[in-house]
């Protein structure tokens, strides 16, 4: 809706130019054929494609963003996944130390005795 608003206040800003570059260089390649040839580019061919490139454009826009919250929530997973390989790696190498440092006191309390 409001992109609507803005067209509206743009076309109505710049009606004079807009005509003049419409009639002079976008159709102006049009003046021989008859004015049914005109009018039926204007009011089929032009809408159509216009139709079609602002449905490619909107998809695009969307597949864009479905796939920026994807890789956004697999990086995620993997940091997570990262973290936890890391946490793992972490308390093994702290149980291996203490079960050394256990040893190595029941060795030398052996020894005392």
């Amino acid at each position: 809706m409001i992109t609507k608003f803005v067209l509206y206040g743009f076309v109505e800003c710049f009606e004079t130019q807009l005509l003049w570059i419409t009639s002079h260089i976008l159709l102006a390649w049009l003046d021989e054929y008859p004015n049914e040839v005109e009018i039926f580019i204007v009011m089929f061919v032009v809408p159509v494609f216009m139709n079609c490139l602002q449905l490619i454009l909107v998809d695009n826009f969307i597949q864009n963003q479905f796939v920026l919250e994807t890789n956004s929530k697999l990086n995620r997973e993997h940091m997570q996944h990262v973290d936890d390989e890391q946490l793992e790696r972490d308390l093994e190498r702290e149980f291996e130390r203490l079960v050394k440092s256990h040893s190595a006191e029941r060795t030398y309390s052996s020894v005392d005795n």
